[in-house]
């Protein structure tokens, strides 16, 4: 009885850049509610109900969505993949 091979993809450098630049400004949205609270509770203009925590999260969740999405639309199919058949 054979052993199975665990299938190990390559890493995706464009992925992997993508997806610590996406933790990165998720990391610095939460990091201006520490160090600036009195920022992120103020309206973005005088007289506004919009405060800039809304304008931020928002950009904090979409542009991760966005690099993913710039990331998969790179994404190139290999061709060059060969397959192990079975023995018998």
């Amino acid at each position: 009885m054979s052993s199975v091979r665990p299938d190990v993809q390559p890493l995706d450098v464009s992925g992997a850049i993508y997806a610590f630049v996406g933790l990165g400004l998720a990391g610095f949205y939460m990091l201006l509610w520490y160090v600036a609270p009195g920022l992120m509770t103020a309206p973005v203009w005088s007289g506004s109900s919009i405060a800039w925590s809304m304008v931020l999260g928002t950009l904090a969740l979409a542009i991760p969505v966005l690099l993913a999405w710039m990331c998969a639309r790179r994404d190139v199919e290999d061709t060059s993949e060969a397959f192990e058949v079975a023995k018998h």
